[in-house]
């Protein structure tokens, strides 16, 4: 909980944080990996892992950022909290466009491996449905939310970014009012508008990659290195500058 005039339960039914991992559990070697120039004949598994270990490093900045973003609200500091805000919406786009560079990382993929299974539109709507269900919401209700979520290009920017958005929107009516942040409201919220209508949804995603890891990854260094502190183990992308 925050503080009393201020109060959110951002550990409740909903995974915020969008971790599977602390980010002191991601210690892994990437220099060993990685080389300064661009590798032209590299492997499939050398670009899964690339865009694996970027994923990664977003979630570590994206935590640092909740962790400032949470402060600013305690502290009632809208321009920290704004900053925060901005970056974490920021990481989450940033998030959808190299997970979008690998197949294994595609929404559409497996939308499509679903809707191979029906004989008839119908059961492909049905399948579509069960496929989106599993993923998200995993019950009608929701009844354990995210407990098998992806972090796949089109579930991050058609189901986690307008959820967080959302969550955002609400905390920062929260602290410009002066009034604590509605938990049942917002859950009755982002069930009926983004929970509910995403395993509804009948959009069409792509099941082929689009971008060059590489260099998307390496502009996501360029960016994100500079916003962050020294301190903050990202080596990741150590290799890339």
């Amino acid at each position: 909980m925050l503080n009393e005039s201020h109060s959110v339960n951002y550990s409740s039914n909903y995974n915020y944080d969008l971790m599977l991992n602390s980010p002191n559990s991601s210690n892994y070697n990437y220099d060993l990996m990685l080389n300064e120039s661009h590798p032209v004949n590299y492997s499939s598994n050398y670009n899964y892992d690339l865009v694996d270990i970027t994923r990664q490093s977003l979630q570590v900045i994206f935590f640092q950022r909740f962790k400032i973003l949470l402060d600013g609200f305690q502290t009632q500091n809208s321009i920290k909290f704004s900053a925060a805000r901005d970056d974490m919406i920021q990481i989450l786009r940033d998030l959808n466009e190299i997970l979008g560079t690998e197949k294994k990382f595609l929404l559409g993929v497996w939308l499509n491996s679903a809707k191979s299974a029906a004989s008839n539109v119908l059961e492909s709507h049905i399948m579509e449905q069960n496929a989106r269900n599993q993923i998200t919401l995993w019950g009608p209700t929701g009844e354990i939310v995210d407990y098998a979520n992806k972090q796949w290009s089109g579930v991050v920017s058609s189901y986690f970014l307008p959820r967080w958005t959302l969550f955002l929107d609400y905390l920062n009516t929260s602290l410009a009012t002066n009034t604590s942040f509605d938990q049942n409201k917002y859950n009755t919220d982002v069930l009926n508008n983004v929970e509910k209508p995403f395993t509804y949804s009948l959009e069409t995603y792509p099941d082929t990659p689009s971008g060059d890891s590489y260099q998307i990854a390496k502009k996501l260094y360029q960016y994100w290195i500079p916003k962050v502190s020294a301190s903050q183990n990202l080596s990741p992308f150590a290799t890339l500058s």
